[in-house]
């Protein structure tokens, strides 16, 4: 995971911050279900830096997509917002379920963004150097 050296650099710098799966969306229907919604939306707004991993890996719903847009909206010009994404940002409007409000999180993310993208070949493709046992061959 790429984010993770990012995460303890952020705790080593003294930030109180906030990780977010890729389950945000899903918690944030539950919040919402439950009625601790405004709390829920009003402290990862806040939350500086809010990291969120795995971004879009699952699609969102078109009902969570108003909720998304809302935190990077009072987020925008405020508070750092981290994403370590696998899916292309080519794909990202795709998988934000409400077309209309895709345009507007995505606008709020590109702007002012500093974008890190890598060109190498996923660490998971590459050969273990573990044999099915899961001992190191001896050769």
């Amino acid at each position: 995971m790429l984010i993770q050296p990012i995460l303890d650099k952020a705790v080593i710098e003294g930030f109180d911050f906030s990780a977010a799966r890729s389950k945000l969306p899903q918690k944030l229907t539950q919040a919402r279900a439950d009625g601790s919604s405004p709390k829920s939306l009003e402290t990862l707004a806040k939350t500086q830096p809010l990291v969120i991993d795995d971004w879009l890996r699952n699609p969102v719903a078109e009902s969570q997509t108003p909720d998304l847009l809302e935190i990077l909206e009072e987020r925008y010009g405020r508070a750092s917002t981290i994403l370590s994404a696998q899916i292309p940002m080519t794909d990202w409007s795709d998988r934000l379920g409400n077309p209309i409000l895709s345009d507007a999180v995505m606008d709020g993310l590109i702007h002012n963004a500093y974008r890190l993208e890598l060109e190498e070949e996923s660490m998971r493709k590459r050969p273990s150097p573990l044999t099915h046992s899961g001992h190191k061959e001896i050769l």
